[in-house]
């Protein structure tokens, strides 16, 4: 166990033998098995040596949560927040308790889905050819083969040809996350099968462009994919939470240009991109219910954080994530017209839910259905069609 935990910090000590910690960045002798200072525990030893007592690790987490919102910090330095949509003082409540959550742990679907893998697992997807992947992204992808990897060594069609095949080279030493981004992989080829055109181009030249960047990015977007295809064949629950991950996803985007203006575009890891977002994630991930926290862990080039700027990326992230803009993500996608939409929610499981008296919380069951007794001003352009009025 010495030997193997050895091995796994190596690629984070110095010279010296020591590791450096990813919470409050002390150097920690090789045998420790966790921060002497605070306590911190290497997510990759919980992932690959089976330290599952993590609480200390949370309880840091927390306790620096609570100092973030003790310490002010002027408005002028943070992104301005959203207003709600609403003045109704009971709509309110429900609005920042809802807000809340999103933005806590206890949102996180990367322990949920895990169950969702393992289900679907046992179920073995059938492996594709290469030549029925390479198939589907010549059907989809434009210029395919004049994509190169970073260096513009290797083609983009090979890179992904072994990833679905051994997964990232990045995660050799994280096997949990590693089958995750295996099965992933294969996931998404599977359902682009049957996807619609629009929706299977624009998820396989997305997968394509990440493989022009770094491993980092390769693993956010297969991913960011995975959760959004794999959230339709989930509760409605978990629909709605696909959708806040990747809503999640573009607020990091965006904290990064809030916090680096235009210093995100050079050739040091801490000007790029993709490791300034395994840095940040790896920071306050655990704190905002991001996915991918374990797996940033892996990127080697990802850097330490000092808790002023932590604390100046958790406030930006939490002042730039919008409810509002979930809501009506949501509403536009429920009320799609045509027929053959790719949906991120399943109207059958909506319906389903604001009729079920034990679970919607006094709903009101008929509010998801239109009335032509309202002001057609309610709808703007989100009318129904007549073939849609009762759908």
């Amino acid at each position: 166990k010495k030997e193997k935990l050895q091995f796994l910090m190596a690629n984070n000590m110095n010279e010296n033998g020591q590791w450096a910690c990813y919470q409050c960045t002390v150097l920690n002798d090789a045998f420790n098995t966790s921060c002497y200072i605070c306590g911190f525990v290497p997510i990759q030893l919980e992932e690959d040596i089976g330290i599952e007592d993590t609480a200390s690790y949370k309880k840091s987490q927390l306790r620096l949560k609570k100092k973030f919102l003790k310490e002010k910090i002027k408005k002028k330095y943070l992104p301005p927040c959203e207003v709600p949509f609403t003045e109704n003082s009971e709509l309110l409540n429900k609005f920042y308790k809802i807000r809340e959550y999103l933005l806590s742990p206890e949102s996180c679907t990367d322990t949920k889905s895990s169950k969702f893998d393992k289900e679907n697992q046992r179920n073995e997807i059938m492996l594709l050819e290469a030549a029925e992947i390479i198939g589907l992204l010549e059907a989809s992808v434009d210029n395919l083969y004049e994509m190169m990897d970073r260096r513009n060594q290797i083609p983009v069609t090979e890179l992904i040809l072994n990833t679905y095949l051994k997964g990232l080279p990045l995660y050799k030493n994280l096997p949990a996350v590693q089958q995750h981004t295996i099965f992933s992989i294969r996931y998404i080829f599977s359902r682009a099968q049957t996807l619609g055109i629009e929706t299977r181009k624009r998820d396989l030249t997305r997968l394509a462009e990440s493989f022009q960047n770094c491993q980092a990015e390769q693993a956010r977007v297969i991913d960011s994919i995975y959760g959004s295809l794999s959230g339709r064949d989930k509760s409605l629950r978990e629909q709605i939470l696909a959708v806040v991950d990747e809503s999640k996803e573009q607020i990091l985007d965006r904290t990064i240009v809030y916090m680096n203006k235009s210093n995100y575009k050079g050739k040091a890891p801490d000007q790029q991109i993709a490791h300034i977002q395994t840095s940040y994630r790896r920071a306050v991930g655990y704190l905002l219910g991001l996915r991918g926290v374990r797996a940033a862990s892996a990127d080697p080039h990802a850097f330490e954080i000092d808790n002023k700027t932590m604390k100046m990326v958790y406030l930006s992230f939490t002042n730039l994530f919008s409810l509002n803009d979930i809501i009506e993500t949501i509403i536009h996608d429920v009320n799609q017209q045509d027929v053959e939409a790719e949906r991120l929610i399943d109207r059958n499981l909506l319906a389903k839910w604001s009729g079920d008296s034990d679970i919607n919380n006094s709903f009101d069951s008929y509010s998801i259905f239109y009335n032509e007794e309202l002001p057609a001003s309610i709808y703007n352009d989100l009318s129904p069609t007549e073939d849609n009025i009762y759908q």
